[in-house]
């Protein structure tokens, strides 16, 4: 039998009218992963609390009308590559996200040529909250692993519902080769 939250639990059943003893044990950590089928939700699920929890090892930021967007991780598990942003509100206007879109371009772009973008959909997020003024909320976004190649960038855009603070954040090729495999237990400070 496999639950709702994704456990996988086998068992052999035998009908007695009046049963002298009922118990049932399960595993403690049975997640079950298909590999040749999309990712199980509910390891998708904890996969995304157990980053979210996770101390930050890099720092790319950006910065606009007083928000500020970092990138504090990059980490991979079981071919999925997970991103930790962070959104911090310095105003005492309330941010409320509109989208997040994350797509691949050139990094530099010659005079009079076309700009290719490639929008990236990620498999999994944790929802966008909003951000009430001079706080900072964690998200999490799980890709299928992917790498760049040296002339491309990975751009996380984040927009404003009726608004108008835009911000852009750069990645460059060398973040993703530095991603790092999420610690079980994360030590407290």
């Amino acid at each position: 039998m496999i639950t709702a939250d994704g456990k996988l639990y086998s068992f052999i059943v035998s009908y007695t009218s009046n049963p002298s003893l009922l118990n049932i044990s399960y595993a403690t950590d049975s997640t079950v992963h298909f590999n040749d089928e999309n990712f199980n939700e509910a390891w998708l699920e904890n996969e995304a609390k157990k980053i979210s929890k996770q101390s930050h090892f890099m720092h790319i930021v950006t910065r606009n009308e007083q928000m500020k967007l970092s990138l504090n991780g990059i980490y991979i598990s079981k071919g999925v590559l997970w991103f930790s942003i962070q959104l911090s509100n310095h105003s005492l206007i309330d941010y409320h996200p509109d989208y997040v879109k994350f797509f691949i371009q050139d990094k530099h772009k010659a005079k009079r040529t076309a700009e290719q973008r490639t929008e990236l959909e990620p498999i999994y997020q944790i929802t966008m909250p909003v951000i009430n003024g001079k706080s900072k909320k964690k998200m999490v976004f799980a890709f299928n692993q992917f790498t760049l190649p040296k002339g491309k960038r990975l751009v996380c855009q984040i927009s404003e519902k009726n608004g108008g603070r835009l911000l852009m954040l750069h990645i460059n090729h060398t973040a993703l080769l530095h991603a790092h495999a999420p610690l079980t237990t994360t030590s407290t400070r």
